[in-house]
C-alpha cells in the first residue's frame, strides 16, 4: 500500500467522515443545522401568532360581556326589555339539566289533568257544531260560522284538546316516547288548522279574520 494512503488509515473513523458531513451541510442546508433552525423558527412565530390571536378573541369576548352586562344592570329600562323571559328561559334550562325528582308527582297530575282537560275541549267543541262538524279541513256546504261555547275562547278546541290529551297521557304515564309522539300530533294538527283557516277565510272572508282577531288557535288563553 502506498504511503500517500497510510496517514488516512491511521486516522480515526470520525475524522475521516468529519470532511464527508461538512460538505452534505454545505450541498443540502435544509437536512443540516440551518434548515432546522429555520424551520423552528417559523414553527415557533405561528405558535405565537396563534396565540396572540387566541388572546385578542378572548379580549373581545370579554369585552363585549362587560358591555351586554352594563347594558342589562345600568340601563333606566331596566325591567321592561323582557328580562322576565330571559329568566324563565334560565330556569327552564337548569331544570332540563337536573331536573328535581319533586317534580314528578307534579308532572303526572299534570298529565291526568291534561287528559280530562282535553278530552272535556274535544266534546265541547263537537257539541257545539253538531252537525256542522266533519273530519275533513274544508267545511261542510250551507255551514255557519260558529263562535259561541267554546269557540268563543279558541278556534280549534278539538284539535287543541287531542293535542292536550296527547301531552297528558305521555305524562301520566311517565312515557318519554309517548310526549314526543305528542308534539308530532301537534305539529300536524297546527298545519291542518291552519290550513282549514284558509278554507274559512275564503268561505267567511272579513267575518273569519274578525272572529281570528279574537281568539286563540288552538288553546285558550294560551295558543
Amino acid at each position: 500500500m502506498s504511503s500517500l494512503c497510510q496517514p488516512l488509515l491511521q486516522q480515526p473513523r470520525c475524522a475521516q467522515l468529519r470532511p464527508l458531513q461538512t460538505g452534505a451541510v454545505r450541498l443540502f442546508p435544509r437536512f443540516g443545522g440551518v434548515g432546522i433552525s429555520s424551520r423552528r423558527a417559523v414553527k415557533q412565530r405561528a405558535t405565537g401568532e396563534k396565540q396572540k390571536t387566541v388572546e385578542n378573541e378572548a379580549q373581545v369576548d370579554a369585552e363585549w360581556a362587560q358591555e351586554v352586562l352594563k347594558e342589562i344592570v345600568d340601563s333606566p329600562e331596566l325591567g321592561r326589555r323582557g328580562e322576565a323571559w330571559f329568566a324563565a328561559q334560565l330556569v327552564a334550562l337548569l331544570l332540563v339539566a337536573f331536573p328535581p325528582g319533586q317534580l314528578r308527582p307534579l308532572l303526572d297530575a299534570a298529565g291526568w289533568l291534561g287528559i280530562v282537560g282535553g278530552l272535556g275541549m274535544a266534546v265541547a267543541g263537537q257539541q257545539v257544531l253538531g252537525r256542522r262538524l266533519t273530519p275533513l279541513p274544508k267545511p261542510r256546504e250551507g255551514s255557519s260560522l260558529v263562535t259561541s261555547g267554546i269557540y268563543a275562547y279558541c278556534r280549534h278546541p278539538m284539535y287543541g284538546g287531542l293535542v292536550l290529551a296527547s301531552a297528558g297521557l305521555g305524562l301520566a304515564l311517565s312515557d318519554d316516547l309517548r310526549v314526543a309522539l305528542a308534539a308530532l300530533v301537534f305539529l300536524i294538527l297546527d298545519r291542518k288548522a291552519s290550513y282549514e283557516e284558509e278554507l274559512l277565510e275564503e268561505q267567511f272572508g272579513a267575518e273569519y279574520v274578525e272572529y281570528k282577531k279574537k281568539t286563540k288557535k288552538l288553546l285558550p288563553y294560551i295558543y
